[in-house]
């Protein structure tokens, strides 16, 4: 079969309004599936429900982003929504559980990567190893701990504005036991990221920044300095189990 060129034209015309329909498709069915995510997180961070109100919110969201999403994007999701759960069990102290959800995370991280390689497939394998460093024995930290900073350096290089790596890279200097960190180094490198930009920071990642200049402040007994990013972090989480011990010391 033989087409003329206004028949040509006409079909090339049908596959540009199929294809952005396509995308557009895809566009909403991803602002779907992240909004129900985002009601999941901050109930998360706020700790202001039951574990198992947050398994239901948890479970919820797996079986939309399997409803709705695409390949690729949905091993991302399911990775961010083990990554989210561990964190609610590592709030309640339950380091086994916690570390069960980051390891599917991590799974789950590899998968996307495998099938398109991009900087949020590296960012959610990272943010799940790195707070299963928090939970795992030491033989897993001394395995895999190491590999954290190199990790955020490549998300980095592709995506200088990903506030998140930036964070994760940085923590070290706060959060590593003595004699590794360096508060008035992670102090400045914090700072740092607020002040980059067009830096790309999710509502959980400026939390995560403030608790940590707030944290690396209280340690030198710099209650003073402390305060703003205290209130900043609270603005945000009010109600977060982390944030209260930070509250409850600078007021001692």
């Amino acid at each position: 079969m033989r087409f003329n060129n206004k028949q040509i034209i006409a079909l090339i015309f049908f596959i540009g309004i199929v294809n952005s329909f396509f995308c557009f498709s895809q566009e909403r069915a991803n602002d779907i599936f992240w909004n129900e995510y985002n009601i999941l997180r901050d109930h998360v961070y706020n700790n202001d429900v039951s574990l198992v109100q947050l398994v239901n919110l948890y479970q919820k969201a797996k079986q939309l982003a399997y409803d709705i999403l695409d390949e690729s994007e949905l091993m991302v999701a399911l990775s961010r929504c083990e990554y989210i759960m561990g964190r609610a069990y590592s709030y309640a102290s339950d380091k086994k559980n916690a570390s069960t959800h980051y390891d599917v995370g991590m799974d789950y991280a590899e998968t996307a990567s495998e099938i398109k390689d991009s900087p949020k497939a590296r960012l959610i394998y990272l943010e799940n190893l790195s707070q299963n460093c928090s939970v795992k024995p030491t033989s897993f930290v001394l395995a895999y701990g190491p590999k954290i900073a190199g990790l955020a350096k490549k998300i980095l290089k592709q995506d200088p504005t990903c506030g998140a790596a930036m964070f994760i890279l940085n923590a070290q200097h706060i959060f590593a036991p003595i004699p590794f960190n360096n508060y008035k180094k992670g102090i400045k490198e914090m700072q740092a990221i607020l002040k980059t930009p067009n830096i790309v920071l999710e509502k959980d990642d400026s939390f995560n920044i403030f608790c940590a200049i707030a944290y690396a402040y209280l340690k030198q007994d710099e209650k003073s300095k402390a305060l703003p990013y205290l209130e900043k972090a609270k603005n945000i989480y009010p109600t977060n189990v982390f944030l209260k011990e930070l509250l409850t010391q600078s007021e001692n």
